[in-house]
């Protein structure tokens, strides 16, 4: 069986880039979507996968989702999945014999449907 077919959602990696500035200075913070779109994932219950993070993490966490091992994505990222918008609170590379196997992105729901 191979990793892409574990991994039947799509989902949008947003990366931040830096706006314009609003009123009292502070410059805003957009959202961009240019580039990883239809990106192969699979959202879990992070219960599974606790012993393996902090309890700080595992308590923030709403959702562990898992991506390809090529999936360029880090902590100040966010994922679109389903019409939520999930912020990125860790992402560790688990290891096989043969390098990295997947992805897993520690989340939680900042905006939901």
């Amino acid at each position: 069986m191979s990793l892409a077919s574990l991994l039947p959602q799509r989902c949008t990696v947003q990366r931040q880039t830096k706006g314009d500035a609003q009123d009292g200075g502070q410059q805003a913070i957009d959202w961009t979507t240019d580039t990883d779109t239809n990106v192969p994932c699979r959202k879990s219950s992070p219960e599974a996968a606790t012993r393996e993070v902090t309890e700080q993490i595992a308590a923030a966490a709403d959702f562990v989702i898992f991506l390809m091992p090529t999936q360029s994505i880090a902590e100040n990222n966010r994922i679109v999945l389903e019409n939520d918008t999930y912020e990125i609170l860790l992402v560790q590379n688990p290891q096989s014999q043969v390098g990295a196997h997947h992805k897993k992105v520690w989340a939680r729901v900042v905006r939901s449907s």
